[in-house]
Parts: C-alpha cells; structure tokens; sequence
C-alpha cells in the first residue's frame, strides 16, 4: 500500500495539509533520502478516499530577479501555519511542528539561474553608477577619454541587464515547463497544473525601459566625446578666433600658436 502522512507540503502556488501520498515510482521521505521504487498496483492518478480530508489551498506567487516567493498576507500566514523564517527558499516541505523546512524540488538549474541573474543586475547597477560618475567628471574636466570610458561602462550595464533578464526568462520556462508537487498525489492535481497563468508585471516593462536608457546614455556620453569643446587638453588656454575669408564660424586654438 501506499504511504500516507499527515504533514504539510507547501510548493508556491499550492498548499496543501493533513492527506497526500508520493508517487508510488519516486518516493522520497521527508529527511530528503530517496528510497527504492515499488511496484504498487495503484496508478498516479488514483486518489485515496481519505485525501478528500484534506485541504489545498492556491494562491498567487510573485518572482523577480532575487527570488520567488508568495503573496499571502501575515494574517493568513498565521492562519496556515506558515510563519517560519525562509531565509533562501519558499518552497519546502514542513512537519506539524512546523521547525523543519525541506526543500521539495528537484529544480537544481533554478537556484542557480536565480542567482546568476541577481549577480548580472548588481553588476549592472554598479556600471551605470560608474558611468554617470566618470560622464559627470569628464563633462567637468572636460576630457574625451573619460566621457569614452563612461559610454563603455553604460553600453556593458545595458548589456548586463539584457543577460540578466534572459536568464531570469530561463528560470520562468523551467518553472512553467515543471509540474507542480511533482511526485505528490492530491486532489485535482492535473486541473490545477493545467489552469495556471503566467503574467508579467511592472517591474518586468521598467527592466526593459532600463535596458533601452543604459544605451541611450551610452550613445549621449560617445556624442559628447566627439564634441570640440570637450576635446581641449587640459592646462591649455585657448581663444577664440574668427577668419574673414569664409563664411562665419567660430573655432578653439590654442593661444601658444597664436602669438609665436
């Protein structure tokens, strides 16, 4: 026969309490060791008579580059049962007393891309604030090779914005692509896997607004370098000189050539 534990097993978007079994060809206990598979009779989709006492519980779950985790309210939480620090994770699976927390995937690429994608987005903050400060002083001081240097740092954050969005693109298609509580039987489990959404919200259009400034603030300081009036060596006086004998323009020479 199939086993059966009165515990918690929480998976954002589903909660579930009190009766569910593992799937009889990859059963894992809660300590996390897998065990030998057995031959049982029982196929996946039967559910035992006694999981009708059970709860499961959906609700909405929110992601960005840092993590995922749900969007219940403290009181609700409360309710559940589900107060316990998460530190790294927020999918787990707990016991009654509510101390332990597993993690109940086998999604190792995920951890990993999520991380990879918060590195990306640092790295990206800290070129673009290089950039404005080496743009600011180069307006200041006047110099091409700074303002150069700062349309380089604002070209790599906006590259390593695009890459940190892709991957973050990667864990979503692995999360989308994944059954929910793979492994578990529960009431409705193929209605709920086949009626989820997906959307993207604010963050995700604000993400790509940054990316198109990050080059746009890339093109503007490599314009400003090309401009003449950045392109004085600095400690050199210059004046204004104004030739007759085409039409009117005006151009910087430097006074030293002037007057020898």
């Amino acid at each position: 026969m199939a086993r059966y534990h009165n515990e918690t097993l929480y998976e954002p978007p589903i909660f579930a309490m009190n009766f569910f079994h593992k799937h009889p060809q990859d059963r894992t206990n809660v300590s996390g060791s897998r065990t030998v598979p057995y031959k049982d009779s029982r196929r996946s989709g039967d559910i035992h008579e006694h999981m009708k006492a059970g709860v499961v519980i959906l609700f909405q779950q929110y992601g960005n580059l840092f993590r995922d985790c749900d969007a219940l309210e403290e009181g609700v939480r409360l309710r559940l049962n589900l107060m316990q620090e998460r530190k790294t994770k927020c999918e787990y699976l707990s016991g009654r007393d509510g101390l332990t927390a597993l993690d109940t995937t086998q999604l190792y690429a995920v951890p990993h891309l999520e991380r990879a994608a918060s590195a990306f987005a640092l790295l990206c903050m800290l070129s673009m604030v290089t950039g404005l400060v080496t743009g600011g002083y180069g307006l200041l001081g006047r110099q091409t090779r700074v303002l150069v240097l700062a349309s380089c740092c604002s070209l790599v954050a906006g590259l390593l914005l695009t890459l940190s969005i892709a991957l973050f693109h990667g864990k979503c298609h692995i999360l989308r692509r994944t059954e929910i509580l793979a492994g578990y039987l529960i009431p409705h489990k193929k209605v709920i896997n086949a009626s989820r959404t997906y959307s993207f919200g604010w963050s995700f259009g604000l993400a790509w607004i940054c990316v198109f400034l990050c080059f746009t603030s890339s093109f503007v300081w490599l314009y400003k370098a090309q401009d003449p009036r950045h392109s004085r060596s600095p400690g050199s006086n210059y004046v204004r000189h104004r030739t007759y004998t085409s039409p009117d323009y005006v151009t910087y020479m430097d006074e030293n050539d002037i007057f020898e």
